[in-house]
């Protein structure tokens, strides 16, 4: 009897994919049909690459390609820096230094210090003269001597200072206390509004803490000192935690601060000594990093993306999907929106050799890709507040958890399916190190302030209507609009000195209505069902300029409606939940599968994972779980699979399911279903269940239905590992370190088997074949081929 069933794959990274594989591996063997191939992260790589392969054997599962495509991945598992061949491991090598220095340094040099000079301007504009009372400072028009190369001398405090850092203070505790009394409902004023104390907060820090260094740090101390008090506060930023989360930001401002000192008062910097020349030359150089940011921008913020998605598609998809370098499909559209070549859609083109979604709707099973959507919230001041929420892609569309079948699809007239490429998608559910992670955001608000400073992640910003939201979709000479644009906000920094006398005042109005214009806009929430000019004009700015997209990151702007944002801000499905099995449970199937390749670390319970899921399932999805023989299923965990001791422990656990829905009247749940659920994870020999016959298996007595040989060279003599085999294995990415001797070393940085740390992605072959043996073996304990193709059993 034929009932859907499918499949989960978790997040986990390589070591997951490891592990699913030895999974897949069993369920092809046996010839068991999936309706659904749910993946998250790691886990991805492993059912993404499949379907991969099997597009390109006309969507046919066959014996022979299937040896090419496990031993595929066997040889690529070290797919970010693989030392199987020497040359290649330091070509791999060098690449990954170069990334980090271009992507974590020079571009946020350029990008983050571009606003530096134009601001110490501005500062110096409208309260120089009240920050210099009290100094005497030389004339800078007459010819310099060696005295006034030394700036402004201190000379006694002032109190029109004092009273400019005072209503500065005021006017941000103020507007922060005016945001407050708003309810969370009204979204457009606080955001406003904390456009206005932000505003002042950054003009209080830019006036106090220039006037605080040249005070106490340059007049008051000698150098040393004040080297040993800036390095004193930096430690003090880091490491008081109630600092810690806005440490980076604090470096930021302190850099922007010494700007504005040598700019307002003269005074050597770095020893760099002031002067007017050497000032505006700066200024013309900031002027035409302005012009740049956007595409420096745009190119940082996509750059750890992009090439983990290279990476990932050079080693694991098919040959004919990655051409000679392995760049099929990506292209700078990818990072610059509005760089496209051409007007047709890439997803049209008949020959783009690359996979798409789309391209996938016809085979089974039907790939569920997981990932989270950030900063969009559908109802606001709702029962759940909560501005991230799982989002699946697959072949037949995209869609929230939280959407009911009787919602009108969220994205019905917006980006489907064939636009999305599959290396694409796959790449980004697993984008762990994302500037938004789901249900961690609070803990990882310092990682996240830093990555905002330096512009690196690996999230994906997905335009969710393409053709209409990207410049030039809809009119093709509007492509380069935003360029012009762009090359409109810098002129006034370089054309005033030549056409006015008066130019200061021009170059400051500009500058500030520019920045004011920039932060208004980012602070705007786009999602209402019926927006109006307004509403298009906002998505169509965050879109296509750089600023504005900048500035919703740092005031965190969240989306409110049904209508998808304009960005969708996707990250790593496992930052909500890691098994995949949700968005299994929505489609209420009969029989389950769930690959648990995640790991909680050595010496942690193996049923964390579950039971988080389990409690989002009945949360989201009204499910309700019990034990196989009616047992309260949290206690059939804890005796079945965490009270067991070693040589005992258990390679699956099996469960029930009941699916309920509201009634009509919403008075109450009514019973719509009910199904299986078998755990798979992995064990360490001397944990997990010895073979029931005391000799280990080979692969021939394993082979069902396709009697393919196995190459006992790459993967062992069969499926049942020795302790000795996995002990030596070390997190390194080189075969010759899986030895003994380099074992703690490794173990204490990267864990042992079978909880080798996730963030270890230098997989070796020797290790990607031990937990590939171990998914096999796990499935022959679960004997899930039996367990898919029967029936779901009534409760004892």
């Amino acid at each position: 009897m034929l009932f859907p069933k499918g499949i989960a794959f978790s997040g986990g990274g390589i070591r997951s994919a490891a592990f699913c594989s030895g999974v897949l591996r069993y369920v092809l063997q046996d010839e068991i049909d999936l309706d659904y191939l749910s993946c998250v992260s790691g886990g991805g790589f492993t059912g993404a690459s499949y379907l991969d392969w099997k597009y390109h054997h006309n969507q046919q599962d066959s014996p022979e390609w299937h040896q090419k495509f496990f031993n595929h991945l066997r040889k690529r598992s070290g797919f970010f820096c693989s030392w199987r061949n020497p040359f290649l491991g330091i070509i791999d090598s060098i690449m990954l230094v170069l990334l980090c220095i271009v992507v974590v340094i020079i571009l946020p040099a350029f990008t983050s210090l571009a606003f530096a000079l134009p601001t110490a301007f501005s500062v110096d504009y409208i309260f120089g003269d009240i920050l210099r009372a009290g100094f005497h400072c030389p004339n800078h028009s007459a010819p310099k001597d060696a005295a006034e190369s030394e700036g402004c001398q201190f000379v006694e405090s002032h109190d029109d200072t004092f009273t400019l850092f005072g209503v500065l203070f005021a006017s941000c505790a103020g507007f922060y206390v005016l945001k407050s009394l708003f309810h969370p409902r009204h979204f457009s004023i606080r955001n406003i509004l904390k456009v206005f104390y932000v505003s002042a907060g950054s003009m209080l820090l830019m006036t106090f803490l220039p006037w605080f260094f040249e005070v106490f740090l340059r007049v008051h101390t000698s150098v040393y000192v004040n080297g040993f008090l800036l390095l004193g506060s930096i430690a003090l930023w880091l490491g008081f935690p109630p600092l810690r989360n806005t440490a980076s930001l604090a470096m930021l401002v302190y850099a922007y601060a010494y700007v504005t000192k040598w700019r307002v008062y003269k005074s050597p910097v770095l020893f760099i000594s002031y002067s007017e020349d050497l000032f505006y030359e700066a200024l013309l150089g900031s002027a035409i990093l302005l012009w740049m940011t956007p595409f420096l921008g745009l190119l940082n913020m996509g750059a750890v993306h992009t090439y983990n998605r290279w990476r990932l598609q050079k080693a694991f998809f098919a040959p004919q999907s990655t051409e000679c370098l392995g760049c099929s499909g990506i292209s700078f559209n990818d990072v610059i929106p509005f760089c496209s070549c051409a007007d047709t859609p890439e997803w049209e083109r008949l020959d783009k050799g690359f996979v798409t979604l789309g391209d996938l709707a016809d085979m089974k099973p039907e790939y569920i890709c997981n990932t989270v959507v950030n900063n969009w919230q559908k109802e606001p001041g709702g029962v759940r507040s909560d501005s991230y929420e799982l989002l699946t892609l697959s072949p037949t569309g995209i869609e929230r958890l939280d959407e009911s079948p009787e919602e009108h699809d969220s994205f019905a007239g917006k980006i489907q399916p064939r636009g999305l490429p599959l290396s694409d998608v796959m790449a980004t559910s697993a984008a762990v190190l994302a500037l938004y992670m789901g249900v961690y955001d609070v803990k990882t608000e310092a990682v996240r302030n830093l990555q905002m400073v330096l512009g690196v992640h690996s999230g994906k910003s997905l335009i969710s209507d393409p053709d209409r939201d990207v410049a030039g979709s809809t009119i093709s000479c509007c492509r380069f609009l935003p360029v012009i644009i762009q090359l409109f906000i810098v002129v006034p920094l370089i054309l005033p000195p030549f056409l006015s006398h008066d130019w200061h005042a021009i170059l400051v109005v500009w500058y500030l209505s520019i920045v004011v214009l920039v932060m208004v806009t980012a602070a705007l929430p786009t999602g209402p069902e019926n927006g109006g000019w307004a509403d298009k004009f906002v998505r169509w700015c965050v879109v296509n300029i750089y600023h504005v997209r900048f500035a919703r990151l740092l005031l965190r702007t969240v989306d409110l409606g049904p209508v998808p944002p304009p960005l969708l801000n996707l990250s790593d499905g496992g930052h909500i939940e890691k098994l995949g099995l949700l968005a299994l449970l929505k489609k209420k199937l009969k029989k389950i599968v769930v690959v648990d390749g995640s790991s909680m670390g050595e010496g942690n319970p193996v049923s964390t994972q579950l039971l988080w899921s389990l409690d989002l399932a009945r949360k989201r999805l009204r499910c309700s779980f019990s034990a196989m023989d009616g047992r309260d299923i949290v206690e059939d965990i804890r005796s079945k699979l965490e009270e067991v001791p070693d040589n005992y422990k258990p390679r699956f656990y099996k469960f029930r399911v009941d699916y309920y829905e509201k009634n009509v009247d919403c008075l109450s749940d009514e019973k719509v279903g009910e199904g299986e659920i078998l755990l798979i994870l992995p064990r360490h020999p001397d944990e997990g269940i010895s073979n029931s016959t005391g000799s280990s298996q080979s692969w021939k007595d394993c082979l069902r239905h396709t009697h393919q040989p196995i190459n006992n060279e790459y993967w062992g003599t069969g499926p049942d590992l020795e302790a000795g085999e996995v002990d030596r294995l070390s997190g390194c990415c080189c075969e010759c370190c899986h030895v003994t001797c380099c074992k703690s070393c490794s173990g204490i940085l990267c864990g042992f088997f079978p909880h080798h740390a996730t963030l270890n992605q230098f997989f070796t072959p020797a290790l990607f074949s031990a937990y590939h043996r171990e998914g096999y073996r796990a499935c022959l304990d679960a004997e899930i081929g039996q367990f898919l193709t029967k029936e779901t059993g009534e409760k004892k």
